[in-house]
């Protein structure tokens, strides 16, 4: 098996007081959101300003890794 690492981002570069990000005040709606491609797909959403609601089959620890990161760039996450 391949195990592809994603580039890391630059987290909480949109938090009060900081630059707007094209998706700021948007609410993104991710699926698969506890996998590798998931993962990086809500991190980059919130890198660029959006609150995300999430789904997960099966991953709970995955989405709260997830989770984490989204919060950590200062962003809304709520899962299904």
């Amino acid at each position: 098996m391949v195990r592809l690492e994603l580039p890391r981002l630059p987290l909480g570069c949109h938090r009060k007081g900081g630059p707007m990000g094209a998706l700021e005040g948007r609410v993104a709606i991710v699926t698969g959101a506890s996998g590798g491609i998931g993962k990086g797909i809500c991190r980059l959403l919130a890198a660029e300003g959006a609150d995300l609601v999430a789904h997960y089959h099966r991953d709970q620890v995955g989405v709260e890794i997830a989770a984490a990161a989204v919060k950590a760039a200062g962003r809304w996450f709520g899962p299904t």
